[in-house]
């Protein structure tokens, strides 16, 4: 598929320059994700995910979103959204042509990078949610849905989900998993699309702030 193998993410810190949210990051609850406690890799091993690279507790994010996809789609569907993949952190990443900072890509198929700064040295924010913003393009990719999704209304709920339709695919699955309420408030349309063909449920996730400013 075409264009399947490049996910790379640019942002700037510019974020009161828009009248709303830039990326779901910035509003997202990582609270929504499922947690099964202390430095858990189990789901993690469930889905054969590799993770390289991590300090302390990095890999905590990585453990919740694979815990919350389970939890919510069951093991076997939650294999083929996510499983088998690689998880890399770095302390930077390559500079971006722009001059904006880089704090994630995606250039192989299955393999997430993860900067801790930009490459000015500036330490990368909202870290964990750049993570789900990413997964969402891992499950983008790997099921080829980005082409259904381009038919849908469309309805991207940050600025960064303005940008393509794989941006607001991306944004908007971060929203579902970490602040459904409003996606299901402003975009019921998509919180049914992720449900039905995405986690392959009848009900929709509800968690999160059920209100957020539009841009």
């Amino acid at each position: 598929m075409l264009g399947t193998l490049i996910g790379v993410l640019l942002f700037t810190f510019n974020v009161t320059a828009y009248t709303g949210h830039h990326m779901i990051a910035t509003y997202g609850k990582l609270s929504c994700l499922k947690s099964t406690g202390f430095n858990s890799r189990d789901k993690i091993k469930k889905l054969n995910i590799t993770v390289r690279g991590d300090r302390g507790r990095e890999a905590d994010v990585i453990e919740r979103v694979a815990e919350t996809l389970i939890a919510h789609s069951g093991l076997a569907r939650a294999k083929a959204l996510i499983g088998n993949i690689r998880v890399e952190f770095h302390q930077k990443l390559r500079a971006s042509t722009s001059g904006r900072c880089l704090p994630a890509e995606q250039l192989t198929p299955g393999v997430i990078k993860l900067a801790r700064q930009c490459f000015d040295g500036r330490n990368v924010p909202y870290r964990e949610m750049i993570a789900v913003h990413e997964f969402g393009h891992i499950i983008g990719n790997r099921l080829g849905l980005y082409n259904g999704y381009s038919k849908l209304e469309r309805c991207p709920i940050t600025r960064y989900g303005q940008t393509s339709y794989r941006e607001e695919f991306a944004e908007n699955f971060s929203a579902y998993v970490t602040a459904a309420f409003s996606l299901n408030r402003y975009c019921e349309h998509v919180s049914d699309y992720f449900s039905k063909s995405v986690f392959q449920q009848k009900t929709r996730l509800k968690c999160g702030p059920a209100h957020m400013l539009f841009c």
